[in-house]
């Protein structure tokens, strides 16, 4: 499992796809956070919103939701 923290901000989305994808093939969890939301969606399955008021953990909770 990867952490990876504003990994798309210094290079171009080709860059980032070959990146992801080279993770990806070798089974790797990449956990991204940034602020490119559209293109770190085209780079994961699934998107982990916190601090969601009126999730089933209640104030400040947390949902998983699979990305189309």
């Amino acid at each position: 499992m990867v952490f990876l923290d504003e990994v798309t901000a210094s290079v171009s989305p080709q860059a980032a796809a070959e990146l992801y994808a080279a993770l990806h093939a070798a089974a790797v969890t990449c956990v991204s956070v940034g602020q490119d939301c559209e293109h770190l969606r085209g780079l994961h399955t699934h998107h982990l919103r916190l601090g969601v008021a009126g999730s089933q953990a209640g104030e400040g909770g947390w949902e998983l939701c699979a990305l189309p």
